[in-house]
């Protein structure tokens, strides 16, 4: 199996469960020393481009959720099947496909782990990246926020520069200070994840409340605009596509509520 420089996609989501990668539909079937993959996935990022398929499969699914292990499939592998360019109204460079597993022969030492240990695996990465996805719903926040700020220098209206309103003012400092906030919950998943400690509440937090307020920078931006708001010569309209297309990613800001609660409600002893 080819490993070294070689580029990989996570093919988690199933085409109906969405969410609740414990309900997929994927199988892995016994075939011999291997397995046969059939189902199908949905959201693949740079599955076009990817040399690796990292595939989650119930081995047995009579066990649920425990029945579910992970697999490694190859480029160009029989019945591997790119079904569809998925389109969004933002993150032009994003290219996500939807795939058919029609009967891919995967040999046994392709399997990543045990038998049953795939969401775990699975739940690993996603500690891990969706700090980064935090990191990125910050980024943009923040070019929302200083494209807001710089127009509402600049436009003038009634005499004034509309900076000068409080209605203007107030909301951009509630967002500075909100986006200063979710820099430091992303910070603080970020220390655990690199000290190796758990970090599943932590890193809920920083997605949901990044997320939030990424879709509220967005917005506030486009109204600051006001009629330049859906002007493509202005960046925020792209902004705001981009962030209602974004915050979904890895867990809607449902899913990461639900996770908290979880969490909350365990004795964590106020963590």
């Amino acid at each position: 199996m080819m490993v070294d420089g070689a580029i990989g996609c996570y093919a988690l989501t199933d085409e109906g469960p969405g969410s609740d990668p414990s309900s997929m539909k994927t199988v892995a079937e016994k075939d011999g020393d291997g397995f046969v993959l059939r189902g199908k996935k949905r959201i693949t990022t740079f599955a076009d481009m990817a040399d690796l398929y990292a595939i989650f499969a119930k081995e047995d699914p009579d066990q649920g959720a425990k029945g579910i292990s992970a697999f490694i499939v190859e480029k160009g592998a029989p019945g591997l099947i790119l079904d569809e360019h998925v389109e969004y109204m933002g993150l032009k460079g994003h290219r996500a496909y939807n795939l058919t597993l029609d009967g891919v022969k995967v040999p046994a030492e392709n399997r990543i782990g045990g038998p049953g240990e795939g969401l775990k695996l699975a739940f690993r990465v996603l500690m891990n990246t969706r700090v980064s996805l935090s990191w990125g719903y910050i980024g943009l926040a923040r070019a929302a926020y200083e494209a807001a700020l710089e127009f509402a220098k600049e436009r003038e209206v009634f005499g004034k520069k509309i900076a000068a309103y409080e209605a203007i003012r107030f909301p951009l400092a509630e967002l500075a200070t909100e986006i200063d906030a979710a820099r430091l919950l992303a910070y603080r998943a970020a220390v655990l994840s690199d000290r190796g400690v758990s970090h599943r509440r932590e890193t809920s937090m920083a997605k949901l409340y990044a997320g939030e307020v990424l879709v509220k920078a967005a917005d506030l931006a486009n109204r600051i605009h006001g009629g330049f708001g859906a002007n493509a010569a202005y960046p925020v309209e792209r902004y705001l596509r981009d962030a209602y297309t974004w915050v979904a990613a890895q867990g809607t800001r449902e899913v990461h509520k639900l996770i908290i609660s979880q969490e909350i409600f365990q004795d964590r002893k106020g963590r």
